[in-house]
């Protein structure tokens, strides 16, 4: 298990993910908030990362080209 804050910010919360992929980790779990998300959603489109049961929401999160993201 990793863990990474990154204090709602969005920048910070795609710096995460670079490392996170980098790190060959590619799931993600529980993301929070909107804003974050949507700034690491190019890495869901292009199925670099599964992103699980994020906690958003905005319906832009739910289409359904995006096979990467699993919602409860």
């Amino acid at each position: 298990l990793t863990v990474r804050n990154d204090s709602y910010i969005p920048s910070y919360a795609r710096k995460n993910i670079a490392h996170f992929i980098q790190d060959q980790i590619n799931l993600i779990a529980l993301p929070t908030g909107s804003p974050t998300l949507n700034a690491y959603l190019d890495y869901v489109q292009q199925n670099k990362i599964l992103v699980l049961f994020p906690i958003t929401g905005g319906p832009q999160f739910r289409r359904a080209d995006l096979s990467g993201m699993i919602h409860m």
